[in-house]
């Protein structure tokens, strides 16, 4: 072991699918007797997030509904929607799903204000983008 911080080589993680590492810190702490236990680190590496369905672009008549849909390769990520660069929340049109890996937006009875680009960002780590179109009646 070349430092008290890292994983003796024959416990090491060494898959190839495990990038991204995570470090914890243990800190001292006094027990009951005022004795401290010995602070320690390790690393644990997480898998990262793959896309297995992109986002795609929308075209939809005016006062039709808008469904921009992924799926990646977790569950339980924080998803951030955002159009035109300003975060989107749930409203009265707009219906933010997540199911297991899919993540969905849905924006009912579109309007020509819809028109954008709509992105989504899973852990600060992915972000996925696709456009909305919207043709008048």
């Amino acid at each position: 072991m070349s430092s008290p911080h890292e994983f003796p080589s024959h416990i090491a993680p060494t898959s190839p699918k495990l990038e991204k590492p995570v470090t914890y810190r243990i800190a001292e702490c006094p027990s009951r007797n005022n004795l401290y236990h010995l602070a320690s680190h390790f690393t644990h590496f997480v898998e990262p997030i793959k896309v297995l369905e992109p986002l795609k672009d929308v075209i939809v008549n005016e006062r039709e509904t808008i469904t921009l849909q992924c799926k990646i390769s977790k569950n339980k990520v924080k998803a951030v929607w955002k159009k035109d660069g300003e975060v989107m929340r749930g409203s009265m049109r707009a219906d933010l799903q997540q199911e297991g890996q899919k993540h969905r937006l849905t924006v009912s009875s579109s309007e020509l204000s819809d028109i954008g680009k709509y992105s989504v960002t899973f852990d600060e780590e992915v972000t996925l983008e696709a456009n909305v179109d919207i043709k008048g009646k």
